[in-house]
C-alpha cells in the first residue's frame, strides 16, 4: 500500500482532523481497517468505499491523492456507510437480496453481463441501493453540521441528489456506471440544476421528473 502524507494537521482541533480521527477510532473499535491510498481512484474506478464483502475483514478505503476539499466529502460519506453497518439500520440490512449478495452486487453482475434481471428485479434492486445512499446522505448532512465541516450544505445536498438520482436516471436506464472522472456530482451541467435539499423519502427518487431525467440523458457519458 502506498503511503500518503495527508494535508490535514492532526495536531490541532480542525473539523477534518477530528472527523478523521473519530472515524478511525470507531472503525478500530469494531475491527474495521481504514486504508488511505495515494491514488486518484480506488481500483481505478471509485473515489472511496466501505466494504464488508468479507464480514471478518471489513474496511474503509479512500483515494486521497488529491486535496482534502476533494476527498473529504467522500470520507464523510463512506464513514456514514460504516455507521449504517455498525448500527445495522434497516436501509443497510434491507439491501441484502440473499445471505451472500446485496442489491448492488446484483446490479454490478447485471452491468457486467453476468446475469439478466427482469423489470421487477431491476426496480427492486435499484430501490434498495438508492435507499442505502439516501439514508447515507441524510446522515452525512447531519454529521457535517455536527463537526462544523467547511462544506456548503446546499451544494452538498445538490451533489448528493445527483448521486441518488444517478441510480434511477442512469444506472437503471443505461446499464452502466459513470466513467472515472465523470461523476455526476462533478458535472456542472447536472448537480447545480438539482434541489439543495434531499427528498423526504428514498422512494421519491424512483419517479424522476422529466427535466431531471433529461439532465442525465444529455449530460452524462
Amino acid at each position: 500500500m502506498k503511503q500518503h502524507q495527508l494535508d490535514v494537521d492532526f495536531d490541532n482541533d480542525s473539523p477534518w482532523a477530528k472527523l478523521i480521527t473519530d472515524t478511525c477510532e470507531r472503525a478500530s473499535m469494531h475491527g474495521i481497517q481504514v486504508r488511505m491510498l495515494a491514488d486518484p481512484f480506488v481500483m481505478g474506478k471509485y473515489n472511496g468505499q466501505f466494504n464488508e464483502d468479507d464480514p471478518e475483514n471489513p474496511f474503509l478505503e479512500f483515494a486521497c491523492g488529491k486535496p482534502i476539499n476533494e476527498w473529504g466529502a467522500v470520507f464523510l460519506h463512506e464513514s456514514c456507510h460504516m455507521d449504517q453497518c455498525i448500527e445495522k439500520v434497516p436501509a443497510w440490512t434491507n439491501q441484502m437480496v440473499t445471505p451472500e449478495y446485496d442489491s448492488m452486487t446484483f446490479l454490478t453482475f447485471w452491468m457486467d453481463g453476468l446475469v439478466e434481471l427482469n423489470p421487477k428485479q431491476l426496480e427492486d434492486y435499484i430501490r434498495r441501493s438508492l435507499t442505502v445512499e439516501w439514508d447515507c446522505e441524510r446522515r452525512s448532512l447531519e454529521k457535517m453540521k455536527g463537526y462544523d465541516l467547511p462544506i456548503n450544505s446546499m451544494e452538498y445536498a445538490q451533489k448528493a441528489n445527483s448521486y441518488i438520482w444517478f441510480y434511477r436516471c442512469w444506472l437503471m436506464e443505461k446499464r452502466r456506471w459513470y466513467k472515472p472522472g465523470q461523476e455526476p456530482w462533478n458535472n456542472r451541467k447536472i448537480w447545480p440544476k438539482l434541489a439543495g435539499f434531499l427528498h423526504p423519502t428514498a422512494g421519491g427518487y424512483m419517479d424522476p421528473p422529466s427535466a431531471v431525467q433529461r439532465l442525465y440523458d444529455e449530460n452524462l457519458a
